[in-house]
């Protein structure tokens, strides 16, 4: 009887276990829980994706603006979590949902409208407060696209790199209409983010639809509120620029020069791109003033129209000056980087690694610089294999551009091939095809590198 009893009272347990937990899953209070778990999985994602490092979790993105210069180390590294930012922000209104719905499950349509909120002001945030994330970003998608047009050169047929940007979000020349200065880099894959909040309000609320979308629009109307008052900076410095814009294209240079230094002067960061400073060197320049802003003004038009010789001696001439030099040398670094490219596709490799070696020393925070150098090398290298390698290797564990990372390891399997090394080549090709190796995304350059061993 009792090896008949003991095995029966297990099963009861075991059921009765499962059935608490599926109860638990199915009612309110669970499904609350589910909720929270997946808003915090969100949040602790990428909200900012660069163009080839990793992505920039809401626990490493500052909720309002930083004039310290956070935006090399938030992008490059190392990443510190800031007390004040949109991560905590998230997880702590997450943690007062799960306490509220704890106490009483019915105060879920609180915490659900809390997070909504929450989720509208990090999300204003992101988009405004960190103005000279952008310029760095920008510059990263630039780097990016010079190394690859080396290996896509190298690489027959070349693997499909560019067919995954990086960059979630425009320049300004390209926003259709935005009419922020520098632009913006919005959040990424938040689609289905901003859309499971305003669901879990809607059904958090009991009664007809009207009540329902009533109770949507008053948390979302709180969260505009508040998301303005965190980057209420930017947003007035933005409407002083769009004025003196305005006055520019009126005419009105003295008024135009007013607002756009009280725009900068209300919003610092503005100051860390190229088009605050290009913007003012035209009005000096139209009112015929011999200025620094007006002489960059001028390097930055010689240099879209080709004249790149002319573009780097106004700028080599500033490169002293005390306001606008850091901003001069990336300017400089930029042209060289576009020169760079346009002498290794002429064949002039000496030429181009001399232009990316002084790019690099003018601007040493462009930390994937050197695998341009990299790509330069590798085709020539007959003897140091190492050496080439040696700049890549540094790099690629921080890239989470894999296809990229795969094709420079190709490339590095190419480099040791050629230089008779053909244990480390093949362990470069395996290497290659582990990061990236797709059914509809082959990877051919490491595929041909292990067939031709």
């Amino acid at each position: 009887m009792e090896s008949d009893w003991y095995p029966a009272r297990w099963l009861n347990a075991i059921l009765d276990r499962v059935s608490w937990w599926v109860g638990l899953a199915v009612s309110r209070r669970g499904l609350s829980l589910a909720y929270f778990t997946c808003m915090a999985i969100f949040t602790l994602t990428g909200w900012v994706r660069p163009p080839i490092g990793r992505d920039i979790g809401g626990l490493h993105i500052p909720l309002l603006a930083d004039d310290s210069g956070s935006a090399t180390a938030a992008i490059y590294g190392p990443r510190s979590i800031a007390p004040l930012g949109v991560g905590t922000l998230m997880l702590g209104t997450i943690a007062i949902g799960v306490i509220l719905v704890s106490i009483s499950p019915k105060r879920v349509d609180v915490a659900a409208g809390l997070i909504l909120c929450a989720t509208l002001i990090s999300t204003a945030a992101v988009w405004f407060n960190h103005a000279d994330w952008v310029g760095e970003l920008d510059r990263q998608d630039l780097q990016r696209r010079a190394i690859v047009t080396l290996l896509e050169e190298s690489a027959v047929p070349p693997i499909p790199i560019t067919s995954y940007p990086r960059v979630d979000g425009l320049p300004v020349d390209d926003a259709h209409g935005l009419w922020l200065n520098m632009g913006t880099y919005v959040p990424r894959h938040r689609s289905l983010f901003y859309l499971a909040t305003f669901v879990a309000v809607a059904l958090a609320v009991a009664g007809p639809l009207q009540r329902r979308l009533g109770y949507v629009l008053v948390w979302t109307s709180l969260g505009l509120v508040l998301g303005g008052v965190v980057s209420h900076k930017r947003l007035l410095a933005e409407r002083l620029w769009v004025r003196a814009v305005d006055s520019d294209a009126s005419g009105r240079l003295d008024e135009a020069e007013d607002l756009a230094w009280a725009a900068l002067t209300g919003f610092p960061q503005m100051t860390s791109g190229r088009q605050a400073w290009e913007f003012l060197g035209r009005l000096d320049y139209r009112r015929g003033r011999d200025t620094s802003e007006a002489r960059y003004f001028l390097a930055i038009q010689q240099g879209r129209n080709g004249d790149e010789r002319g573009a780097l001696g106004e700028l080599n001439l500033l490169l002293g000056d005390k306001r606008l030099g850091k901003e001069i040398a990336k300017s400089f670094a930029d042209i060289l980087v576009l020169r760079a490219v346009r002498q290794a596709r002429g064949y002039e490799r000496d030429v181009a690694m001399q232009s990316i070696e002084r790019a690099i020393e003018l601007d040493p925070s462009q930390e994937y610089l050197p695998l341009f150098t990299a790509a330069l090398r590798a085709p020539i290298e007959r003897e140091d294999p190492t050496a080439v390698a040696t700049l890549v290797d540094g790099r690629t564990p921080a890239m989470a551009d894999r296809a990229l990372a795969a094709a420079l390891e190709a490339m590095l399997g190419d480099c040791y091939f050629e230089c008779g090394y053909f244990s480390d080549a093949r362990l470069r090709y395996d290497k290659s095809m582990a990061l990236y190796s797709l059914p509809k995304q082959i990877n051919y350059r490491g595929m041909r590198g292990k067939l031709g061993m």
